[in-house]
């Protein structure tokens, strides 16, 4: 009898063990400031998070809708990768609400979906939360992404562009006078032009004399 409850302890033992995570498999995270995430991190960003666009065996691909950004470079939408397992540190997010996102970049997986990682050791935070809103003082005001539509870059490229026009920063600068008025406006001669103008005038003059006295 003792025999048989023991089997039946060690054999639940090994069952819960199989289901159950333990404690050295959980996801265990370094501290570190928001200084040294920000550090680490090839973009930050804060966007909206509009759900899972895929899952694997070992990740899944989020989606979000960035508002502003404080380094790197994303369009009005990003796709990070993260792992599908939350042992495995998941970044774990509900759909619709704000969040500051750290985020690595994979050079092998530039053509991929996803290229850009985060994981619940990034440092990410909810933007509507007191750490999230003591993260986004230090972080600044931001930049808002923009992505250009094809039409926008074609007409761009089509207009050509006078030589005393220059293009800088996107702004068109066109040369003006720098006084206004007929002050601006003076024209130039120079006396060689003035001397054969005189000589032509007086040819012509001699040529209609001769031809008169000639006909009387």
């Amino acid at each position: 009898m003792f025999l048989r409850f023991f089997s039946l302890s060690l054999l639940s033992s090994c069952l819960l063990s199989l289901i159950a995570p333990s404690a050295a498999d959980a996801c265990r995270c370094a501290p570190m400031t928001n200084a040294e995430y920000l550090e680490q991190a090839d973009v930050v960003f804060e966007g909206e998070f509009l759900g899972v666009e895929s899952i694997t065996s070992i990740a899944a691909v989020l989606r979000f809708r960035v508002t502003r950004g404080w380094k790197g470079e994303t369009g009005e939408t990003v796709e990070i990768r993260t792992a599908r397992m939350s042992s495995a540190c998941r970044f774990q997010a509900e759909e619709g609400d704000h969040y500051i996102v750290f985020a690595l970049h994979h050079e092998h997986m530039n053509n991929a979906r996803g290229s850009l990682s985060t994981s619940s050791c990034s440092g990410n935070r909810l933007a509507d939360s007191e750490e999230g809103a003591a993260l986004l003082q230090e972080l600044g005001v931001g930049i808002t992404p923009v992505d250009l539509d094809e039409s926008d870059e074609d007409d761009s490229a089509e207009s050509p562009t006078t030589p005393n026009e220059e293009t800088a920063a996107g702004v068109l600068h066109l040369d003006r006078p720098s006084q206004a008025g007929c002050q601006s406006c003076t024209l130039s001669t120079t006396p060689g032009q003035d001397s054969r103008a005189l000589i032509i005038c007086l040819l012509a003059l001699v040529a209609l004399v001769t031809r008169r006295s000639a006909r009387s």
